[in-house]
């Protein structure tokens, strides 16, 4: 990945993989010993096809300028997800955010990523780019991240029509980016954590309230390790031409450094279980590129499913309710590392 400079600064693109610190932006390159504890999943995390099939509730915008933290119902099911992020907050070990989202240490960088099936977590192309060994890859757990000694990566599938975001100081290239990848791991999910399925953006309209999730930076020069965040966000063009989500640019409330790959959420229909939207790439494609501005693309994985199902089955780890939609043509050109 390169070091360049998006504007005054890329904002999510840099910590993966290569990292974007004064020598090497690695904001979390000192990593911990801490393990996530070693216990049985008691009720291996599950996905039923018609509950993750479809999903026609959005977010609605709110004037809360900071909001406060998802508060789960009593009893929410094991596969319920339940978000560093720039003007966000915390999160708490009983949101739901903090039950799907997970931090990815690759190489001497990180970025963010959903668990999406039992066995199965979605994350952006360009944090693989530099193609890793796989079974370097770690997978952290919790609001604190730490990694469990039960949970080890199977491989991985970068989108085969990915070919770098292409990054100038102009932006983006006008064209789609396909930064979508997946990774496939052995071993059962930590108590107390669980699947945030992807969902539809059928419904998806301007002004509709995402949450965005990761434990990237808080501010462009933020060089600290930091905990899971989340933040929401209203939406500002859905292009369903380049399969993104655009955030509105502003109030000082986005993704930063080490939030590449992280989920946007939305509620299911009961109000029970989040729903995974997206991975994020970067900064918007308006705007000047910073942290502090607040903004993002991100890419719509509910229309990558068909492709995603297809990576997912070459990794030996099927996810049966993914739909067979038409990105599975891009099955043929889909290899695996592992």
């Amino acid at each position: 990945m390169s070091n360049h400079r998006f504007s005054v600064g890329i904002l999510f693109l840099c910590l993966p993989i290569n990292g974007c610190s004064p020598a090497s932006k690695r904001y979390t390159g000192t990593q911990t010993s801490v393990s996530a504890p070693a216990v049985e999943n008691e009720n291996e995390a599950t996905v039923e096809q018609d509950e993750a099939a479809s999903d026609s509730s959005i977010a609605t915008a709110s004037d809360d300028k900071k909001p406060n933290p998802m508060t789960p119902p009593a009893s929410v099911p094991n596969y319920c997800g339940g978000l560093g992020i720039v003007g966000g907050t915390a999160t708490t070990a009983n949101d739901m955010v903090a039950k799907s989202t997970v931090r990815l240490i690759i190489g001497q960088g990180s970025c963010t990523g959903t668990i999406i099936g039992p066995n199965q977590i979605s994350t952006a192309a360009h944090c693989l780019e530099t193609n890793p060994v796989f079974s370097t890859i770690q997978i952290e757990f919790g609001i604190i991240p730490a990694a469990s000694p039960d949970v080890k990566v199977k491989g991985y599938s970068v989108h085969p029509d990915y070919k770098g975001l292409g990054l100038t100081q102009n932006g983006y290239p006008n064209l789609r980016l396909f930064d979508v990848a997946v990774i496939a791991f052995d071993g059962k999910i930590p108590q107390g954590f669980g699947i945030a399925p992807v969902g539809s953006t059928a419904n998806l309209q301007p002004g509709a309230e995402v949450i965005l999730a990761g434990y990237g930076a808080y501010t462009d020069t933020d060089m600290q390790e930091r905990p899971l965040t989340q933040v929401r966000k209203p939406v500002a063009l859905f292009d369903r031409n380049f399969k993104e989500i655009q955030l509105q640019v502003g109030g000082q409330k986005g993704g930063c450094y080490g939030d590449s790959g992280g989920p946007s959420y939305v509620m299911s229909e009961n109000g029970l279980c989040l729903k995974t939207l997206s991975t994020t790439t970067g900064p918007g494609r308006s705007g000047n590129g910073t942290c502090a501005e607040g903004s993002g693309t991100l890419m719509d994985i509910t229309a990558h499913q068909g492709w995603m199902s297809c990576a997912f089955e070459k990794l030996g780890s099927p996810l049966a309710y993914l739909l067979k939609d038409e990105s599975k043509e891009a099955c043929d050109r889909t290899t695996v590392a592992k």
